[in-house]
């Protein structure tokens, strides 16, 4: 249950149209379904460790056609679909605090993964977003918890978490 959960917590992002992307003599373009430039080149990064493994050191920007707006109070996540290796990009991670309207165009960092050439097509997920509280958390270290764990693990039956811990997770 908690790996299903990750695909469905939150709301996903797809991107509205198709883009392709393209390898110019080690450089990428990217451009619109139409053959228009999408003009979503933020940057050339220098620094390799800012750049995710294996990505093209250019960091592009997702239009996402839609602004987003978060309430006092509230934070979301803003970060690659939770367990999707397999798209060609990765978007970069952010958390960003209540009481303010995301801008639809050039706010969403990500980069090409190397090798990719290829469509990505309309509808692909881009962005996952978790909303939060901003309820103040403390944590507390308690010792023996491996100990009973370990003790206890024999007596719970396999589906265990599903009947007795897990919660259906509402985002309406």
């Amino acid at each position: 249950m908690p790996f299903m959960d990750s695909f469905i917590s939150g709301y996903m992002v797809t991107i509205p149209y198709d883009i392709n992307v393209k390898n110019n003599n080690g450089s990428v373009e990217i451009r619109h379904e139409d053959g228009t430039d999408y003009n979503s080149a933020i940057r050339y990064i220098e620094d390799s460790n800012l750049v995710p493994y294996n990505h093209h050191a250019v960091e592009f920007a997702w239009d996402i056609c839609a602004s987003i707006k978060i309430p006092y109070g509230a934070s979301i996540l803003f970060t690659h679909p939770f367990n999707r290796h397999d798209l060609p990009f990765t978007t970069l991670s952010a958390i960003i605090d209540g009481e303010f309207t995301l801008i639809p165009h050039g706010a969403f960092p990500f980069y090409i993964k190397n090798g990719f050439e290829g469509t990505i097509k309309a509808g692909t997920p881009i962005a996952q977003i978790i909303p939060f509280t901003n309820d103040s958390w403390k944590a507390e270290i308690e010792s023996g918890l491996s100990e009973n764990v370990k003790k206890n693990r024999k007596f719970m039956p396999k589906d265990w978490y599903k009947k007795s811990a897990w919660k259906r997770k509402s985002y309406n």
